[in-house]
């Protein structure tokens, strides 16, 4: 247990991944008794190693928060699109909210390979959903700030007013946000933001993982988030985000 409600668990594959997993890709996890639930990937090794970090919200992740060393999961993925690094990005701002930290290690890692300067801003309703992120990370930003709703720690405010109130935000070249739904789409309506046109990590309902169900489908695009997503740019799914009222 990392925090209140949060976890770490490290899985070790039968058979290591084809590929190697690029940022914000996710794995359908099967617990035994429960059906399948999507999760970021954390962070991923070579050999086999899957590091995954989660929220305990129902039944499925309540038996998964539970289990111990030894036990039998079912594991499938990489699935999704992923986050193409750009030549073009030398300075990236990554601004996090709760639970939204998880995919946050391979991102960072990921740009860390291709020389760009991350800075994180990660932002929780409390200070008991706060935990040392020393224990997720394997490339550690250049730079981390930390608010909460409360003022309990950190910056007093939510994680988009954090990042103003401290970074100039055409210093960045490109702005990626993880976290819930209203957050996002408080960042996409942020009227300085509008012109980076940031990216923005998305959860829903995720069923097959293959695009053939379509729960996951993003109002007002043709897109599917488990086969087009789950990073899309604001400009692609601020409808969707919307309608979500």
């Amino acid at each position: 247990m990392l925090a209140n409600g949060i976890y770490l668990a490290k899985l070790r594959l039968v058979e290591p991944f084809e590929s190697y997993p690029s940022p914000a890709q996710f794995v359908m996890v099967w617990v035994p008794g429960v059906k399948e639930m999507p999760m970021s990937i954390s962070h991923y090794s070579c050999d086999g190693e899957l590091t995954i970090v989660f929220r305990v919200r129902g039944v499925g992740t309540q038996k998964l928060a539970s289990i111990g060393i030894g036990s039998v999961l079912g594991i499938r993925g990489p699935l999704g699109k992923g986050i193409a690094i750009r030549p073009e990005w030398k300075r990236v701002a990554i601004l996090a909210g709760g639970i939204g930290i998880a995919p946050t290690p391979l991102l960072v890692s990921a740009l860390t390979v291709h020389g760009c300067e991350t800075h994180l801003f990660w932002g929780a309703k409390t200070r008991s959903e706060l935990f040392d992120l020393d224990k997720i990370f394997v490339d550690k930003p250049d730079r981390i700030e930390i608010s909460t709703d409360d003022g309990s720690y950190g910056f007093r405010g939510t994680v988009l007013e954090l990042f103003k109130s401290v970074a100039n935000v055409h210093s960045y070249d490109a702005v990626i946000a993880i976290g819930p739904n209203p957050m996002l789409r408080a960042v996409c309506e942020d009227m300085e933001l509008k012109r980076i046109d940031p990216m923005v990590v998305m959860e829903t309902i995720v069923k097959c993982g293959r695009g053939i169900c379509g729960s996951c489908y993003i109002r007002g695009s043709t897109k599917l988030l488990c086969i087009d997503g789950p990073a899309f740019r604001c400009s692609e799914v601020m409808h969707h985000l919307r309608s979500l009222d």
